[in-house]
């Protein structure tokens, strides 16, 4: 046994699904940019691009997140894992057991498995 079998990672890592968090983050964050800069357009007066900006803005976050909440699942029974870190975890540490994970919490599926099945 090499030692990619005996410890597998984190089976975010495995399943190549880092990238739809980092894009959720990214989008994000530009969202809430915008939702900034478009406060402050309403503030002074900027009532039409300000409604437009916050309108854009709110549209990323919110489809970012349906975005990340609907495309980090397990391959294999379909739990969406960031639903459940969301919710079965606490607000301290549901990130960090997102990222570090290493057996799908419904199924018990873990990247040993999916690399075994990848190879057969």
């Amino acid at each position: 046994m090499d030692a990619y079998q005996t410890s597998p990672g984190p089976l975010l890592a495995a399943t190549g699904q880092y990238g739809p968090l980092k894009l959720c983050g990214i989008l994000s964050a530009l969202g809430f940019a915008a939702v900034t800069v478009a406060s402050f357009l309403l503030y002074h007066g900027h009532n039409g691009r300000g409604l437009i900006l916050f309108a854009i803005g709110g549209a990323l976050v919110l489809g970012a997140l349906f975005y990340a909440l609907r495309r980090t699942r397990c391959p294999v029974c379909r739990t969406p894992w960031l639903q459940y870190a969301l919710g079965a975890k606490s607000l301290n540490s549901w990130l960090i057991w997102l990222v570090t994970f290493t057996e799908c919490p419904e199924c018990g599926c873990t990247a040993t498995a999916l690399a075994r099945a990848e190879n057969e």
